[in-house]
């Protein structure tokens, strides 16, 4: 029998919850026994999210445009509010979409009162939110997952071809994210300056996005707080930098192109940029002991040395940091940098690592277990 699933979300936006909501769309458009429905919710921050089109290709986004809003009065099976809120009240089950980085956030102790399921993408946040009073019986993890039309390697010829375009020579250490405080860039930029020194032929390239989040502005205090003058001017020239928001073919054309993805981040829900690296075949450095342990293994992954320590928030709400070592930061780019065959095994065997495992189609088949 049919089951009528609601997804209350966004579309047309690159906030990473509105990402992960429409590639779960565009897969549940797929399932026979599924008839999707879709009611936008407001932006969550409408000062900084914007609607923009052309993130996906057209027919993708003719096919979310198309899911119709429920009709009045209908009775669905499945909710899926992709905004976490467990009111107001529905028929059928309800999931809250929920991802904590650090464990911060307003106690969740109305969850064991409410009829919700709280769906989180990694066993790292899931704890986080346990630990905030969520009913440990009804936090569930899905991962995310990856579209390997999309996020996949090319061709030799074809990814000299890119790097032409792109105007990248050296090896290039890469990184994409919103250059927040939580993505350790300040730490990143640190570490090059150390790297540049010993092979001034390297390139940094940073992706923000200034659509959603003042990315130049955080990198440039970034920059500013961690090097010193001097190391600024050695490293400027080797440094390249956007913030304008690409559609997702274009993002994948950085994964394709870079030599090496490099993730020091002090918390993380999840952090769909590593899978979305190791898609494309290139290697990744990411800080050890948070969520992407939990999707990541040494053939095609180097970790930074990291120690966990408690923290608050500026309301005062209790978490938990990790803090990647800078020493283990530098040596695991300098390893990179010089470990052609470790480059070659990560090359041959992420995609396949990822595309066995992570797709959105092993994510949708996860929803499907829980409904």
């Amino acid at each position: 029998m049919e089951k009528l699933v609601v997804v209350e979300g966004w579309r047309n936006t690159p906030h990473s919850h509105a990402i992960v909501s429409q590639f779960q769309c565009l897969e549940f458009l797929n399932r026979p026994d599924l008839k999707l429905f879709h009611r936008e919710l407001p932006l969550l921050f409408p000062d900084s999210w914007k609607h923009m089109a052309g993130l996906f290709d057209p027919s993708s986004e003719q096919l979310l445009a198309a899911i119709p809003p429920p009709p009045h009065g209908m009775k669905s099976d499945i909710t899926i509010r992709m905004n976490g809120a467990f009111e107001p009240r529905v028929e059928g089950k309800l999931f809250a979409f929920h991802v904590t980085e650090f464990g911060f956030g307003p106690s969740l102790v109305s969850h064991e009162k409410s009829a919700a399921t709280i769906v989180t993408p990694s066993e790292w946040s899931r704890q986080g939110l346990v630990r905030r009073g969520a009913c440990p019986d009804r936090v569930c993890v899905i991962p995310h997952g990856v579209d390997p039309q999309i996020f996949k390697p090319l061709p030799p010829s074809e990814r000299a071809e890119l790097r032409r375009q792109l105007g990248w020579t050296g090896f290039v250490f890469l990184n994409i994210g919103a250059i927040t405080p939580n993505k350790g860039i300040g730490l990143l930029v640190k570490a090059f300056a150390a790297i540049c020194e010993r092979f001034p032929e390297a390139r940094l390239f940073l992706k923000g996005l200034d659509s959603l989040y003042a990315s130049t502005k955080n990198l440039t205090i970034a920059v500013e707080r961690e090097l010193s003058p001097r190391q600024i001017d050695q490293v400027k020239p080797h440094i390249g930098f956007t913030s304008t928001t690409l559609n997702f073919l274009d993002v994948a054309k950085l994964y394709q192109a870079a030599d090496a993805y490099v993730s020091p981040y002090f918390g993380e829900g999840f952090n769909l940029p590593v899978l979305e690296a190791l898609a494309c075949g290139t290697p990744v450095i990411c800080t050890d002991g948070g969520p992407t342990d939990e999707f990541t293994i040494p053939d095609i992954s180097l970790k930074i040395e990291s120690q966990k320590a408690d923290t608050k928030n500026d309301r005062g709400e209790p978490g938990i940091i990790i803090n990647p070592n800078l020493n283990s930061l530098v040596a695991q780019m300098l390893r990179v940098l010089q470990d052609n065959d470790f480059i070659s095994k990560a090359r041959r065997l992420a995609p396949e690592f990822v595309r066995s495992r992570y797709t959105w189609k092993h994510v949708v088949d996860r929803w499907l277990d829980l409904f």
